[in-house]
């Protein structure tokens, strides 16, 4: 198979090239050539260079579900039981306070007994209008988030992934008049610094008119995002968070739902007993294929175990679960075929 590398592809510099048939390749050339595989900082809810949004009711437990993702990515640790890719994260709000935020984060740095030294946050005094147009009155959200993520660049520590708290404080206007402003401007930002945008969504807190009373502001946007997760979630009897549903659809298509329960003390959101019993069921049947398949003559091809993995009913991420803690356990090994291929096999059969 053909790669196409930097050196082949025009548009790889940035700089408008010179337009020939090269340029365009045909369908058929195009199966030929070995793209990147879609990479994941969580698997499947974050994707790499993505936009994706959390939305649900207000006081329900999304910013503490934010808070702990930040945690996890900045630790390379699981969230909810999802392989992370270790990444710096910044997450910005604008409903809190400095203080109520900090307390939050160290409880939940208490939690997982971590430093969070990957994660920057801060509450954001006023409103981060992204949806200005140039020239436009106004605060400009857009190049005061630019001069951010450059200031971070330029000390060596380049942000990875962006979480932003909630999405009307990100909008000057009303949200369905500022869509294509504000999409574009989010949109451009993903490109130029290659991160992956996560916006809160609080539904129903701030109706600026009718539309939005209706909840009909979120329609255009939904089909704009490359994943919406939504939570919905239960109180008890002294108002207090008990648990909750986090459910996500990805333009894969793939979707999937969690059960939740809430730790009020820890603020920690955590897998129900329920998930986790299905979840290890699945992931233990996982491996018993995958080291099944490595067992073979000089290994197996990934994807072939993946295939028979899912086929099985294991599923997508939790065959990848699976493979990462066998690999991290040493008891298979990955042995390289090209740069998008691996072979899968047991130690003592390399």
């Amino acid at each position: 198979m053909s790669q196409l590398n930097s050196s082949e592809n025009p548009f790889a510099s940035g700089a408008v090239p010179t337009l020939s048939l090269a340029a365009f390749p045909s369908a058929e050339e195009m199966e030929k050539m070995d793209l990147p595989n879609k990479d994941y900082w969580i698997r499947p809810i974050v994707p790499k260079r993505s936009k994706c949004q959390l939305s649900g009711l207000p006081k329900y437990g999304k910013s503490h579900l934010v808070e702990l993702m930040g945690l996890c990515l900045a630790e390379g640790l699981s969230f909810l039981g999802l392989p992370t890719d270790k990444a710096r994260v910044l997450y910005l709000e604008f409903d809190s306070t400095d203080t109520d935020l900090k307390e939050r984060i160290e409880l939940k740095k208490q939690y997982l007994d971590v430093k969070g030294s990957n994660l920057h946050y801060r509450v954001y005094p006023i409103p981060l209008c992204l949806d200005i147009k140039n020239n436009e009155p106004g605060f400009d959200g857009i190049n005061n988030l630019r001069q951010i993520l450059d200031s971070f660049k330029s000390s060596g520590k380049p942000i990875d992934v962006v979480i932003l708290d909630p999405r009307i404080k990100l909008m000057k206007g009303n949200a369905n008049d500022v869509y294509a402003t504000w999409t574009s401007n989010v949109s451009n930002l993903i490109r130029g610094y290659s991160v992956s945008v996560i916006i809160v969504h609080h539904e129903g807190k701030y109706d600026y008119s009718e539309l939005e009373k209706k909840g009909l502001d979120s329609i255009k946007y939904n089909a704009w995002f490359d994943v919406l997760m939504s939570l919905k979630s239960k109180k008890d009897d002294d108002g207090k968070i008990s648990s909750g549903v986090l459910e996500y659809t990805g333009k894969i298509p793939e979707s999937g739902k969690f059960n939740l329960t809430f730790d009020n003390a820890t603020t920690i959101w955590h897998l129900s007993e329920v998930d986790e019993e299905k979840h290890l069921t699945k992931k233990q049947k996982a491996k018993e294929i995958i080291l099944k398949k490595a067992g073979e003559q000089g290994g197996c091809l990934e994807e072939e175990i993946k295939q028979a993995s899912m086929t099985a009913g294991a599923g997508h991420t939790t065959f990848h679960m699976a493979m990462k803690e066998l690999l991290a356990e040493g008891k298979v090994i990955s042995i390289p075929i090209d740069k998008n291929k691996r072979k899968i096999a047991l130690p003592q059969s390399s």
